[in-house]
């Protein structure tokens, strides 16, 4: 959930969905994350509710984060991020002041009024993907280049770096109306990506 805070109360920008890599010896490496997504109104409810009680709680202020997991009806909060995430990209789309309101809401300021729940899945969702090596690489020139071309790509290695197998290359990003189309957008341009780069070596 990305949410901004003000010291006494929170207001719910997104829920976004995280997704995790299966890299030995860590099965849950951070993947990526796309949003927004729509959530039920009963655990939005209650995820409402907890954003209030740990704002109120530890005062956080800004742009911050919370992890949880959804069962069905239950929810588990796994952890706070009191700063800006790497969800932000998702909402800087549908709220273009997001960093006024940040720095706003950092000196104690009125959140703005909530907007209005939607009855259906948001028209446009957006997602991020960090794409992990498969194989040892030496980013040469010829890689670089072919980086440079592709279409969505962001932090990209420096010319020399050398990239270890599972080891984060680059992050790819995505859009489409649903959140399955963009997960796929995702995986399919990592795949030709990869691909494209491995061929190089």
């Amino acid at each position: 959930a990305t949410f901004l805070a003000n010291g006494r109360k929170a207001l719910l920008l997104g829920v976004n969905v995280q997704l995790v890599h299966a890299l030995a010896p860590h099965p849950f490496a951070f993947g990526g994350v796309i949003g927004p997504v729509h959530l039920p109104p009963a655990p939005r409810r209650e995820l409402s509710r907890v954003l209030m009680a740990v704002t109120a709680e530890f005062g956080l202020r800004g742009l911050c984060s919370l992890d949880f997991m959804l069962d069905g009806a239950q929810m588990q909060v796994l952890e706070v991020n009191p700063r800006p995430s790497a969800s932000l990209p998702l909402h800087d789309h549908s709220t273009p002041a997001l960093l006024r309101l940040h720095a706003q809401a950092c000196a104690g300021a009125d959140l703005p009024l909530p907007p209005a729940p939607a009855p259906a899945p948001a028209p446009a969702v957006y997602g991020n993907c960090v794409v992990y090596a498969r194989q040892p690489m030496q980013i040469g020139a010829r890689h670089a280049a072919a980086l440079a071309r592709a279409a969505n790509v962001h932090d990209l290695p420096q010319p020399g770096s050398m990239i270890g197998s599972g080891q984060p290359l680059c992050t790819i990003s995505a859009r489409a109306h649903h959140a399955d189309a963009v997960q796929t957008r995702l995986e399919d341009h990592a795949a030709t990506l990869l691909h494209t780069l491995e061929t190089l070596a």
